[in-house]
């Protein structure tokens, strides 16, 4: 993948996750700064990241800002906690073959080592006591880590800090240095995407495989439009289908040995959100066929929701072709009625009594929208079914979504 794409990718996956998982400003800010790229959507994000840790990074941005106390109170914390060697220090080890991957973290420094890196504020005899503070702290990291320098680590961090006046991005390596990776601001850093993808499980304990199923599907189908399949409007729709499907009971009622509970025949379903977002929201569907007569959105539709159902398959085929009199308790959902011609002709030709969900929209303006209305009354009409359970629309930006529950 292209930087532009896995940059692409996380926004849409954070986007995903604050409609899906729920909003944290963290990841917002992240969101965010990964947008325009403002120095102020930073500073949010690191503010955030530092209440997380219980440390006050307003201070730390006053230190960008050219407050040499600031830069001196955070050099306190930093050394009084242990820096943590930035990787670009570490030297290669080999264990078994493998190359150590855990955190080397210097030792505590005394808060007089600090004090005495500023001379002018203290007697001669004094610096002296503190001098030796400083060499003291060198040999004990030099008896742990003879292969580091300690000194020139504490340079660096120095460095950095004093560098973000001009470039506040060089504080995320300062920080780096006192909170580790396992913070988000790596990702500022590091544009990995499998590190995104655990930095920003870590916010969701009994979810984080959320983040890793769309890293993988995104993975293997990085040529699809993940910033429209994830965008705020795919997902809000898809919940309020949910939410409304369950209050039919069609995949709540128990199954007996002589009936099953339905598959859901997803019409056009790309890459498979619809039946991921059930399992996000641990809704149960029972067996998912997606129809998609486009395959290569099929490897990453099974990425998706293969762990999650005891049958998912793809199938690529025009829905209209498949004879439905040879499927046995099944619910049809069609999000996309807008991309059909004569939808209500194919609606008619389905076996009675049919369970169907459809969903369809205003937005007149898409050249690949064939099948638009004007309001829900118009698109209840079209669809053909013989039976309305439910009706209703919601509203969004840039369009007014449609959808009817009913059997024909």
């Amino acid at each position: 993948m292209t930087e532009e794409q896995i940059l692409e990718a996380k926004i849409a996956i954070l986007y995903f996750i604050e409609e899906a998982c729920g909003y944290r400003h963290s990841l917002h800010w992240l969101r965010r700064w990964m947008e325009s790229g403002q120095q102020s959507d930073l500073e949010h994000l690191i503010i955030e990241i530092g209440r997380e840790n219980f440390y006050d990074f307003k201070r730390l941005i006053q230190a960008t800002q050219g407050d040499n106390d600031a830069r001196w109170e955070m050099m306190s914390i930093l050394t009084q906690r242990g820096i943590i060697v930035p990787d670009e220090w570490k030297p290669v080890r080999e264990e078994e073959g493998s190359l150590l991957e855990q955190d080397i973290v210097l030792t505590s420094a005394p808060e007089a080592m600090i004090h005495s890196m500023q001379f002018g504020e203290q007697d001669f005899n004094t610096a002296i006591g503190n001098t030796w503070n400083v060499f003291n702290w060198i040999q004990e990291n030099k008896k742990n880590y003879p292969e580091l320098d300690p000194i020139g680590i504490l340079a660096y961090a120095m460095e950095k800090l004093y560098n973000s006046q001009s470039n506040v991005y060089e504080v995320c390596y300062f920080i780096r240095m006192l909170l580790g990776k396992g913070t988000l601001i790596e990702n500022t850093i590091n544009e990995d995407l499998e590190l995104f993808a655990k930095n920003v499980g870590n916010y969701f304990a009994d979810q984080e495989w959320v983040t890793k199923n769309l890293m993988l599907a995104i993975q293997n189908g990085p040529e699809e439009n993940w910033k429209d399949a994830l965008s705020r409007n795919q997902v809000k729709s898809k919940i309020w289908l949910l939410d409304k499907l369950e209050s039919t009971g069609w995949f709540t009622q128990k199954p007996t040995v002589t009936k099953e509970n339905p598959t859901m025949v997803l019409v056009g379903g790309w890459v498979g959100l619809l039946p991921f977002i059930a399992a996000v929201r641990n809704q149960k569907l029972g067996a998912v066929i997606n129809v998609d007569i486009d395959e290569s959105t099929h490897l990453p539709a099974k990425v998706l929701n293969g762990q999650h159902y005891t049958e998912f398959r793809n199938l690529a085929k025009d829905v209209r072709t498949l004879d439905f009199n040879k499927f046995k308790n099944f619910v049809i959902v069609d999000t996309i009625v807008e991309h059909f011609e004569n939808h209500s002709e194919w609606i008619q030709s389905l076996p009675a009594g049919t369970k169907l969900i459809l969903q369809g929209n205003d937005m007149f303006d898409v050249p690949d929208h064939v099948n638009c209305h004007h309001n829900l009354d118009e698109f209840v009409d079209t669809c053909g079914l013989a039976k309305v359970i439910w009706q209703g629309e919601l509203t969004m930006p840039g369009c007014t979504r449609f959808m009817v529950i009913g059997t024909t």
